[in-house]
């Protein structure tokens, strides 16, 4: 006969078993959407001699490849953080200058669905201690996630600035929004939030789960606002800032304003 004492230390047992299951049903769902039309790809291009068919064809196997390894990529990103494994190369970055980077090579995702980039950064330095990369990663899944979900055609600002001694980067979409119930959800791992953020063909909730851990292995954290579904959201970077000489150096207050769908 199970006693209650058995039976409570079995249930968390049997939620991580089922927490377990639905993430590996999630992986191969995913996987399985990206090989099917990788496959479609390699049919044209191995019995069609129409060169326009080829080149989209190519293109198309392209942006499935680049999903593919992206997804690849966030996992074993995640599943390092997650163990602590992550050896961090502290550097003085400039903020500035590592979040024009991400921009630039997140820009095509903007393009590919005619999203506006408006972009508000602080003359004066920002300057913070951190590994280029995991930050760079942060950064770019910030935005990624902000062209899959702002509005077909909308706008995106990215705005940043100086608040005491942190830096704080603002990342605003006027897409789906979130519901206040799914604020802190979205950043567990395979989730992207209830309603209009369900999972969708668009990818899985794996960049808002290393942003945030990434996020925090630096001293800093990510959250989200949003007023509610159809309303925007708002992601907030907040990292420590390397202290201004005692000299010299001015240091910039807050330059986002309030906060609003479309605008820092």
């Amino acid at each position: 006969m199970q006693t209650h004492e058995s039976a409570g230390a079995s249930a968390p047992a049997g939620r991580h078993q089922r927490r377990r299951d639905a993430l590996l049903a999630t992986v191969a769902h995913e996987l399985r959407n990206g090989i099917a039309p990788l496959g479609n790809a390699l049919e044209v291009l191995a019995g069609s001699d129409d060169a326009s068919a080829r080149a989209l064809a190519v293109a198309l196997a392209r942006r499935q490849l680049r999903a593919m390894a992206h997804l690849v990529e966030d996992l074993a990103d995640y599943g390092q953080a997650s163990r602590g494994r992550s050896a961090l190369e502290r550097h003085p970055l400039e903020l500035q200058e590592l979040l024009t980077q991400s921009i630039q090579a997140c820009r095509s995702a903007f393009d590919e669905r005619a999203v506006e980039l408006a972009v508000a950064l602080p003359a004066a330095p920002l300057t913070v201690s951190g590994d280029e990369l995991r930050l760079g990663q942060v950064f770019m899944n910030l935005l990624t996630n902000a062209a899959k979900f702002a509005a077909p055609g909308g706008r995106v600002a990215v705005c940043a600035g100086r608040d005491g001694g942190m830096a704080e980067v603002r990342i605003a979409d006027d897409g789906a929004g979130i519901e206040a119930h799914d604020l802190e959800r979205i950043f567990e791992l395979f989730e992207q939030g209830g309603g209009s953020r369900q999972l969708s063909p668009r990818g899985l909730g794996v960049g808002l789960a290393v942003a945030r851990r990434f996020a925090q292995l630096h001293g800093g954290s990510v959250r989200a606002e949003s007023r509610g579904a159809g309303q925007g959201s708002t992601f907030i970077v907040r990292l420590p800032l390397v202290p201004c000489a005692p000299a010299g150096d001015q240091c910039e207050p807050l330059a986002c304003g309030p906060l609003s769908p479309v605008s820092c």
